[in-house]
């Protein structure tokens, strides 16, 4: 996959995020041809404190899989609640 397109699957996951209760803020995300990778720390909206991140992983996964590019999606970060 060239880099160009890299981008654009990064491009596509950050707005997927964006859609979701969680601050993204302090994530990275590495898209390595059709695996995308996040790391960093992963904390609920300011005013949706109660969510569950862990569910909300599993759906942002299962979203993100659904993107063109995208195969495989994992986790490497630490919860903020």
């Amino acid at each position: 996959m060239a880099s160009h397109d890299n981008k654009e699957v990064t491009k596509r996951v950050r707005g997927q995020l964006a859609r979701r209760y969680v601050d993204s803020s302090r994530l990275s995300i590495t898209v390595c041809g059709a695996n995308v990778r996040l790391t960093g720390v992963l904390g609920p909206l300011r005013d949706h404190p109660n969510i569950d991140l862990k569910v909300e992983m599993e759906q942002i996964s299962t979203i993100l899989r659904t993107v063109s590019g995208v195969r495989d999606v994992s986790w490497d970060v630490s919860l903020k609640g």
